[in-house]
């Protein structure tokens, strides 16, 4: 019967001993992709610098380059559209209000 319990206390601390180094393996690379999120963040925080001051360029007329150019370009049709649909938003509001105006109007 002892050979028994020495097996499942063998068993049990086999097991014990491959989930600890499992959780240290996992610690290690969380570690290591932490590193690495750090690194792409600061990758597109670069990208992004560059994208900035390649606009800048662009708005002084310093950019030369035909795909550069397609990109601001670009970057100007969306930044309108983004006026735009503030516009659209302030126009909603104001039927709204109109709308709720009326309507507390009928209610009195």
């Amino acid at each position: 019967m002892a050979s028994f319990f020495d097996t499942l206390s063998k068993t049990a601390t086999d097991a014990a001993t491959r989930a600890s180094a499992k959780a240290d393996e996992m610690l290690e690379i969380n570690k290591i992709r932490g590193k690495q999120a750090d690194i792409k963040k600061e990758m597109q925080a670069a990208v992004m610098k560059i994208g900035q001051e390649c606009y800048k360029r662009y708005k002084k007329g310093e950019v030369y380059d035909e795909d550069l150019m397609k990109l601001c370009k670009h970057l100007e049709r969306l930044q309108q559209d983004v006026k735009d649909y503030e516009a659209e938003i302030e126009e909603a509001r104001e039927r709204h209000k109109v709308k709720q105006s009326e309507a507390d109007e009928e209610r009195l």
